[in-house]
């Protein structure tokens, strides 16, 4: 959170996420956060990257909703500067300044495509083809019910008659009100140009990818070394004579408040557990289509996504989440293992929330784990529910 922001709220007279149909609520609300945002910005406090590019992206999709081209256009360049990697520096809202320039010849399509497709010619593909592929991925899952869902996540919390609202939840209504109004009406187009680029390249990630690894298979008389994932968890079964003893255990675990706990995985309940295969197969999907692979995989997890309906967004995505922490782990230790037999493995696991938190529900949790923490130097035993 930026500091000068972090007490900052605007004042609604109805439900949140009624402000994503109301124009002149909406409005009113960009006003005093432009505001706040601008003092921010002008402050003199020096400011994390993360913290700039929280206000400065805030205020590119503040601009172009409210068609102040040029000053879109200068928030692209200072966001662009606040990136050090070449690809992220190169692609930073490479969409959005193309919807700019088409939203400046009354949203012509064929500007969008030409000025996009011109944009990505004269980049180097080895530096931006991965998040050139990542970009069309996600636009591949946004929708209106993706995007609702979402917004009725966040806003679950909050008064449904109106009352306050803090700077991050109008922040993120900012943002969504953008992908809703802007972005998905350009999407297609987008989607088109992005495909194209790819598939002109028919760059294989399998044939570029080079192995980092070696191999101990061959050695004598070494030494066993003990290797610590730090991680989700391993499933013991997969390394059994693989496994290092610490106090005559494999897997130390802790759960969400940092006290110790049990369980070498992530829970899941019976339900979770009886699927679990189809469950890995929609993680897989997602990554895949993420990183722009075509496969079952990633046409499965297509399907499913484009068929949810707006409440059932975040049921979806928070059971993969937990899936994706469930096996994550597991598939660390492998690769920390492989190619050398002299290594032992030990777990310690860290019990991640999978849940979407809403501003209001994280800053509730926070209190609730510092005051658990404190209660529990006095007595052990008492824990605040």
């Amino acid at each position: 959170m930026i500091p000068s922001l972090q007490h900052a709220s605007y004042e609604i007279s109805g439900p949140a996420a009624k402000l994503m149909d109301s124009n002149t609520e909406f409005f009113k609300l960009c006003h005093e956060v432009r505001k706040n945002l601008w003092r921010a910005a002008g402050s003199g406090e020096r400011l994390e990257p993360s913290a700039a590019k929280s206000i400065y992206g805030t205020l590119l999709f503040l601009n172009v909703l409210e068609r102040r081209f040029n000053d879109a256009e200068a928030n692209i360049a200072h966001l662009r500067s606040l990136s050090e990697k070449p690809s992220v520096r190169l692609t930073t809202h490479i969409a959005t300044n193309s919807i700019v320039q088409a939203m400046r010849c009354g949203g012509l399509p064929s500007v969008l495509c030409e000025h996009l497709g011109s944009v990505i010619a004269d980049l180097p593909w080895e530096v931006v083809g991965s998040e050139i592929r990542r970009l069309s991925a996600d636009l591949e899952i946004l929708s209106p019910a993706f995007i609702d869902g979402l917004v009725e996540t966040n806003c679950k919390e909050l008064h449904s008659s109106g009352g306050l609202l803090g700077h991050e939840t109008a922040a993120f209504l900012i943002r969504m009100r953008f992908y809703r109004e802007v972005m998905l009406h350009f999407r297609n187009d987008l989607r088109e140009v992005l495909e194209d680029e790819i598939r002109s390249k028919n760059v294989s990630t399998d044939a570029n990818r080079r192995s980092s690894s070696g191999s101990l298979d061959g050695a004598r008389d070494l030494s066993s070394v003990v290797i610590g994932i730090w991680d989700s968890g391993i499933d013991l079964e997969h390394f059994d004579t693989k496994m290092a003893a610490s106090g005559g255990r494999s897997s130390i675990a802790w759960d969400h408040d940092g006290r110790p706990t049990d369980g070498a995985l992530p829970f899941l309940n019976p339900e979770q557990l009886s699927k679990l295969p189809e469950l890995i197969d929609l993680v897989r999907g997602f990554g895949e289509t993420r990183v722009g692979t075509r496969s079952e995989y990633s046409e499965r997890f297509g399907r499913e996504i484009a068929s949810l309906k707006s409440e059932e967004v975040t049921p979806f995505l928070e059971e993969l989440e937990l899936i994706a922490d469930y096996i994550h782990g597991t598939h660390l230790a492998g690769v920390a293992i492989e190619g050398n037999p002299f290594a032992k493995l030990l777990s310690v696991r860290v019990t991640w929330e999978h849940r979407f938190t809403t501003e209001a529900s994280f800053d509730l949790n926070r209190l609730r784990v510092q005051a658990n923490l404190y209660r529990g130097r006095l007595s052990p035993t008492h824990t605040l529910q």
